[in-house]
């Protein structure tokens, strides 16, 4: 097993030191890219996941704008003590609510390199993330980089801060991602 992993990874390196993005003025992008966040140390558990599908057009070899719908599947779980009937703690019971909402957001992109391995860059978006309640809308920012594995497909990751612009909603979001994508 060890001589499998080392053998696979001797080829993922010789493929990602060959690879060099040839993104260029009319290329599409289609990637796919996901996050998961989980609340610890609480009566109050959360958990959501998040996977974003993303189509974006190169109006220039460094500039890319498009659109992204995505689909959120959150948990909640809720803990109250049980009491018994004199009033004393028994135990404790849980309470847990799934949720599954679609969304859609708006991108641009700025690459800071067009042929490269490694292509850093940063941007700007819009997000509404449940299409059932258009009145909580974020816009933000954005960087990571895309790690080209062959001439067309890519590894991504990336960081998002998007703070909230709607009277509706407070605060903001951080958010980390990770996909894979490739250029047509």
């Amino acid at each position: 097993m060890k001589r499998l992993n080392l053998i696979i990874s001797i080829v993922l390196v010789c493929l990602c030191s060959a690879a060099s993005a040839q993104q260029e003025r009319g290329d599409v992008e289609l990637s796919i890219s996901g996050l998961y966040l989980k609340s610890v140390g609480s009566d109050f558990g959360f958990s959501s996941g998040t996977v974003n599908g993303k189509i974006g057009f190169f109006v220039t070899d460094n500039f890319e704008i498009g659109v992204f719908p995505s689909l959120t599947i959150s948990s909640t779980t809720t803990t109250r003590p049980r009491f018994d009937s004199r009033g004393r703690i028994i135990g404790e019971e849980k309470e847990t609510t799934t949720e599954t909402t679609f969304g859609s957001g708006s991108f641009m992109t700025v690459s800071l390199l067009a042929n490269a391995k490694t292509v850093p860059y940063f941007g700007g978006q819009f997000y509404i993330p449940d299409f059932d309640n258009t009145d909580v809308s974020y816009a933000g920012v954005y960087a990571g980089s895309k790690f080209f594995l062959t001439e067309k497909a890519f590894f991504e990751l990336s960081g998002n801060y998007l703070f909230a612009i709607s009277e509706a909603t407070e605060g903001g979001l951080l958010l980390f991602s990770a996909g894979f994508g490739f250029l047509f």
